[in-house]
């Protein structure tokens, strides 16, 4: 169980297979995770949640997670960001570039890979 005052992570991707991997994989982690399937989903859990981090797909049914991150009001400016994208098109460092993204990862990703990440983006806001 999570503290009230423990980090909290949105995991934002289509696949609910997805999610359900990445619910399992940090079930045991010391932070808390959300999940959802579209960007309207996020955006309401955004309002209702203290968010340190979000995890977002590329490719989502209601746009992309360049087109989520854009939308993100003044308010979530010190939400780390990082886009998980499973297509080989290069654009990481022009999202980067603009202030988007703090980091773009391939998928599939290992839960080490993650969970490196993860720590680290936690770390560093707290």
């Amino acid at each position: 169980m999570h503290s009230n005052n423990a980090p909290v992570v949105l995991f934002v991707d289509d696949e609910q297979f997805l999610l359900n991997a990445y619910q399992r994989m940090f079930r045991q982690s010391d932070w808390q995770s959300l999940f959802c399937l579209t960007m309207k989903e996020a955006y309401e859990l955004l309002e209702l949640h203290q968010v340190q981090l979000i995890l977002c797909d590329y490719y989502l049914k209601d746009g992309t997670g360049a087109e989520f991150f854009r939308g993100l009001d003044n308010k979530h400016h010190a939400v780390k960001r990082v886009l998980l994208s499973g297509s080989s098109e290069d654009f990481a460092d022009e999202l980067i570039k603009a202030g988007l993204v703090d980091q773009v990862l391939s998928k599939p990703c290992s839960k080490e890979l993650l969970s490196l990440v993860i720590e680290s983006y936690l770390t560093a806001v707290k």
